[in-house]
């Protein structure tokens, strides 16, 4: 019965029914984040690629930190609850005032309400709250945190 539920999970797997979602997750919110053309890609420092940072302009770096699934049914068609944190972080230059830093984060949270559902390749994922942190200086910039909650269920 065992080989027979494995094979199963990789018959679909084949079919793309039940292929890794963190991937998925991750490109729902990038590709939200794009739509909303906060920052050109150019201002833009995405994990693991090259940039050069400005003292000038303002810029932004993106991470995506997903948590431990947590189990929500059992069984060879359940499925996990996959939480994480979209944290875009805010770098504006040193000694023009907090103003704009707090716009564009507001602008941002508000693209992010609460319920918001994206969908990527067939893997929903759904806004739990969006919100800042104060700012403080940092290496030349005044810097923001801007923490967008997600969850999304994802299929075993």
């Amino acid at each position: 019965e065992r080989s027979q539920i494995w094979q199963t999970h990789n018959d679909r797997s084949i079919q793309g029914e039940k292929e890794m979602s963190l991937a998925k997750i991750e490109s729902a919110l990038i590709t939200a984040f794009r739509d909303g053309s906060f920052f050109s890609d150019a201002n833009t420092a995405w994990e693991n690629t090259a940039f050069t940072t400005s003292t000038n302009d303002p810029w932004c770096q993106v991470n995506f930190l997903p948590s431990e699934p947590d189990v929500v049914t059992l069984g060879p068609d359940g499925f996990n609850e996959q939480r994480g944190v979209f944290q875009i972080s805010l770098f504006y230059p040193s000694n023009t005032g907090s103003g704009p830093a707090k716009a564009k984060a507001d602008e941002i949270i508000t693209a992010f309400p609460t319920g918001r559902k994206m969908t990527y390749s067939g893997q929903d994922v759904v806004i739990r709250k969006s919100g800042c942190s104060s700012g403080e200086q940092y290496r030349g910039h005044y810097r923001l945190y801007v923490s967008i909650y997600f969850y999304a269920h994802v299929n075993r």
